[in-house]
């Protein structure tokens, strides 16, 4: 068996090394900087996703709120519960038109059709409230639709609320 060799790896006089002290310190900086970069990768990964969830629930709201109005305007009669809108066409096929909150989703059913949702699984309906306005003959229908980011994450978590009114077109024969 060969004896085990030693290299001496002495400095020269010209050569020069870091101290365990200016390791020390460097090793410091870079951690705070390290330190730094996380913090502001973690600030943007939570604001991307407020950004991802506020986007989706107004993105369906306006979808939602914008299917009920035209529905509403190109009406021949409505029928108003806090929670139901019933709504007649001229069509037979779409008669009645029934909006309502179901399961966390805004359900709508057109005539002997399947009831199909205007939300997806990405966003809670947590209210929706009709409420009929009338003025002589004139009728019209307040609308009011709360809609939830769907998650369990908290920082995700955003709801919002939008109302507005709609009322039937007068159609000219």
């Amino acid at each position: 068996m060969s004896p085990l060799r030693t290299t001496n790896y002495a400095l020269r006089a010209n050569q020069r090394g870091f101290t365990l002290i200016e390791l020390v310190i460097y090793m410091g900086l870079m951690s705070i900087v390290v330190g730094l970069f996380a913090a502001i990768l973690v600030t943007i990964v939570r604001i991307q996703t407020q950004q991802t969830s506020s986007r989706q629930v107004a993105s369906e709201l306006n979808f939602i709120m914008n299917t009920i109005t035209r529905d509403v305007r190109n009406s021949q009669a409505l029928s108003v519960t806090s929670s139901t809108l019933t709504i007649t066409t001229n069509e037979a096929s779409t008669t009645p038109t029934i909006i309502t909150l179901a399961d966390g989703a805004v359900a709508k059913k057109e005539g002997t059709n399947a009831t199909s949702t205007l939300s997806t699984n990405r966003v809670v309906a947590d209210a929706l409230a009709f409420t009929e306005l009338s003025s002589g003959t004139a009728k019209a229908v307040q609308i009011v639709l709360t809609l939830s980011f769907n998650t369990s994450n908290p920082t995700q978590v955003f709801t919002q609320t939008l109302q507005t009114t709609a009322a039937p077109l007068k159609k000219s024969d």
